[in-house]
C-alpha cells in the first residue's frame, strides 16, 4: 500500500504490522468488500507485512464463550473475529432483524449486543480498543464507516497513523441522501484519518467536496488483478446465451451497482441486436423489481438471472 513509505522509514528492516479492521472476510462473504479486503491481506503478505485483522461474524456461528475475541494465526496474518450482528451492507432495519433473531435463539445476547446499529458499531469499537492494546502494530487500516470509530479507538490506544479506507459513501449505496448519522461518522472517519484511500477518482472528489478532506491526504487506489487466481470453467455450446454477442452485469443487484440502468439499456440494445443475451449475475434487493422489469420491457427471454456466483 502507499501509505507505507510515508510512516516507515525505507531503512526499516522490521516487517510492517498492519492492524485492519475490516466488516466482510470470507467464509462470510456478501459482496465484494470481501473480495478487496483478501486481495490487500494477501498483497501485504506477499510484501512481508505482517497483517492482524479483526472483523465481525454470524451471531448464530459464534464458538467463542462468554464473546471473547477469538484469534487465528497463519504464518503473516491474524484473524480476530467478533461475535457481532452486524452484517456487510446491512441498514438499521436490517440490524434490528438480524438483533432480534439472536436474541430469540440467546436472550442473554440481549445485555451484551447494541440494541441498534450505531450501539453496535461502538461495541465494535471496544473490542478494538482492547486489539489494539493486546497486538503490537505499526499502521490501522480501516474500512468504510462501520469500523471508523474502531480506528479511532484504536490510535487512541497505540498512536499509530490511522488509514481510512474508503469503499463507498452513504450516498453510493443508497442513491440520495442517505442515513445522516451514517454520513456524519463517514465524515467524522475521514476527517480524523492521516491518510484517506478511495478506489476511483470519483470517490476521492466526493471525499474533498461531500465532506471536506484535504486533497493532499487522499490517495487513489485502484483494484488490480490477481493473476494468481485461475479461471473457473466455461460454458459449452449447449448454454442458451451462446452463439451471439453476451453482455454481462456482475455485482450485487442493489442501487449503488446500477442494475437498474443495465436493465434498462438491454432493452435499447436488444432490437438493433437480436442475438445479444444479457447475464445479471449476483443476488440482491432489486433482483425481484428487475425479472419484473425485464418482462415489462418484453426481453424477459433473453436476460439470465444467475443469482449470486
Amino acid at each position: 500500500l502507499p501509505f507505507a513509505a510515508s510512516f516507515i522509514p525505507f531503512q526499516r528492516m522490521v516487517a510492517l504490522r498492519v492492524l485492519m479492521l475490516g466488516w466482510e472476510f470470507p467464509p462470510y462473504q456478501a459482496g465484494g468488500l470481501a473480495t478487496a479486503t483478501v486481495g490487500l491481506v494477501k498483497g501485504l503478505v506477499n510484501q512481508g507485512t505482517e497483517v492482524v485483522l479483526s472483523v465481525p461474524f454470524p451471531v448464530e456461528e459464534n464458538p467463542v464463550p462468554g464473546l471473547r475475541l477469538l484469534g487465528r494465526s497463519t504464518e503473516l496474518v491474524t484473524v480476530y473475529r467478533v461475535a457481532s450482528p452486524l452484517e456487510p451492507y446491512a441498514t438499521a432495519a436490517r440490524y434490528q432483524e438480524v438483533f432480534s433473531r439472536a436474541v430469540t435463539a440467546d436472550p442473554r445476547r440481549r445485555s451484551v449486543y447494541g440494541g441498534d446499529l450505531f450501539q453496535e458499531v461502538e461495541r465494535f469499537a471496544a473490542q478494538a480498543r482492547q486489539l489494539a492494546g493486546a497486538e503490537p502494530h505499526d499502521v490501522i487500516d480501516a474500512h468504510d464507516w462501520i469500523t471508523f470509530a474502531a480506528g479511532m479507538a484504536a490510535r487512541e490506544v497505540s498512536g499509530r497513523p490511522l488509514v481510512a479506507h474508503l469503499h463507498a459513501t452513504e450516498y453510493d449505496r443508497t442513491g440520495g441522501p442517505g442515513n445522516p448519522e451514517i454520513l456524519a461518522r463517514e465524515q467524522a472517519g475521514v476527517l480524523a484519518a492521516d491518510r484517506v484511500i478511495c478506489n476511483s477518482r470519483q470517490l476521492a472528489e466526493q471525499c474533498v467536496q461531500r465532506f471536506g478532506v484535504d486533497p493532499t491526504r487522499v490517495d487513489v487506489v485502484y483494484w488490480g488483478i490477481d493473476s494468481s487466481v485461475e479461471p473457473g470453467p466455461t460454458d459449452g455450446p449447449d448454454d442458451p446465451v451462446a452463439g451471439g454477442p453476451v453482455v454481462l452485469f456482475l455485482g450485487r443487484v442493489t442501487s449503488q451497482k446500477g442494475p437498474d440502468y443495465f436493465i434498462e439499456m438491454a432493452a435499447k440494445v436488444a432490437p438493433f441486436v437480436p442475438s445479444a443475451r444479457f447475464v445479471i449475475a449476483g443476488n440482491g434487493d432489486l433482483l425481484p423489481y428487475l425479472m419484473e422489469r425485464a418482462a415489462e420491457l418484453g426481453i424477459g427471454h433473453r436476460v439470465r438471472f444467475t443469482g449470486g456466483l
